[in-house]
This record gives C-alpha cells, structure tokens and sequence, in this order.
C-alpha cells in the first residue's frame, strides 16, 4: 500500500464485524424495536430459509434509534391530545 492510499477499513474490523452480525429476522426486529406481532407470518419464516440475514449490531441500533425519533412527534400529539 502506497503512503497516503486510504482503506475502507482497518485491517481486521470487517471480520470482527461479519462474526458480531445478526442472523435471525426475529433478533433483528427485537434489537431494533419491531413489535413481534409484525413479523410477518410464516411467508417472513419462509423467506428467511431462503435469504440469509447478516446485519451489524451497529446497524439495528441505528434502526431502533430512527424508529424512537420518528415515532416521538406522534407520541408527543398522543401525550398532548390525552392531556387537553
């Protein structure tokens, strides 16, 4: 590697990151916030034996932290309508 090439990543993360990850649909929507009731049935089973899952640890908590911040104004209007 020539001096000032940049990498992607630093030698070594991208594998402690591929055996950190995620492999079932159902720990996925648990980490990230899903209510279990929308799993989607038997067709989400289904479709999990046939596409593998591997998501990041760091990536469901990004989706569990959008989902909290978009959910809050409707919250917040659930709150203030209970209230008035």
């Amino acid at each position: 590697m020539e001096t000032g090439e940049s990498q992607p990543w630093p030698a070594g993360e991208w594998q402690l990151l591929l055996a950190g990850v995620i492999t079932r649909a159902g720990e996925l929507g648990e980490l990230a916030g899903v209510d279990p009731a929308a799993g989607g049935g038997p067709s989400a089973a289904a479709a999990e034996h046939q596409f593998a899952v591997r998501v990041p640890r760091g990536f469901a908590e990004r989706i569990r932290l959008v989902r909290e911040v978009a959910g809050a104004p409707s919250k917040l209007a659930v709150e203030l309508r209970d209230e008035g």
